[in-house]
């Protein structure tokens, strides 16, 4: 937020009453975004430079998804570079979320082979995970991730779906408190992101960047998540 020369918001995570002026805001977001670009890249060529190729990512994207969290995953896990793909299980790349904004998938899911993938993530919304929960090739693809201790993420209402997938049985999780009666399979917990093996869940969108940062972990290293943490002036 501006007033006069005065600014009180510095990225997507800060809180407002930072009081920085216009000129020290912009030479804060260069130095973030020049110091996250460098840190990525260096990163990434020494991976590179050893063979190693950037773990995929699968994000199936149903009508009613939560965009939020849609998006929020999304970006921030290509900000560390990974290779992440949408995939809209219907007909079409177009994808209305749940509060009417209008998504474009990468692709749609009948053109992927998931197995190919290294990681599914599911965002939540209800009608999204409803229609998540009905779909036998996403059902399919999560059971074959989990057998093979891929990574399997879901938040909000997304762990309806490992639970119908059958993969929460005995596994810590979390979910949004509004499903939380819904979820039977295991006890929900009330961190705000559970890791519990290859399976890691979280609450909402407004635990998403904890959610997707915890992902880059998982995929990644530390080194990853500090600097895109840094970029998005997260606490």
């Amino acid at each position: 937020m501006e007033c006069g020369d005065e600014v009180t918001a510095l990225g997507p995570a800060e809180r407002a009453g930072e009081g920085l002026t216009r000129a020290d805001y912009e030479k804060r977001v260069s130095q973030s975004s020049t110091v996250l670009g460098a840190a990525l890249v260096h990163r990434n060529a020494q991976l590179n430079s050893k063979g190693v190729n950037m773990p995929s990512i699968v994000v199936p994207l149903a009508e009613g998804v939560e965009e939020m969290e849609a998006v929020i995953v999304i970006d921030v896990l290509r900000r560390a570079s990974l290779d992440v793909v949408s995939a809209a299980i219907g007909d079409s790349r177009t994808v209305t979320a749940s509060r009417g904004v209008v998504l474009l998938a990468d692709t749609l899911w009948s053109s992927i082979v998931p197995n190919n993938y290294d990681a599914i993530v599911l965002p939540g919304g209800a009608g999204g995970s409803e229609r998540l929960c009905e779909h036998t090739g996403v059902l399919e693809a999560i059971r074959g991730f989990h057998s093979e201790a891929k990574l399997v993420a879901a938040v909000c209402a997304g762990p309806l779906a490992l639970q119908a997938a059958g993969v929460l049985t005995d596994c810590a999780a979390t979910c949004h408190p509004a499903v939380a009666k819904q979820l039977t399979a295991t006890s929900r917990r009330t961190e705000r992101v559970v890791r519990d093996g290859n399976v890691i869940t979280s609450q909402g969108p407004g635990t998403t960047f904890e959610f997707a940062l915890a992902i880059i972990e998982q995929l990644c290293d530390r080194e990853a998540v500090s600097a895109v943490a840094d970029g998005l002036i997260l606490p």
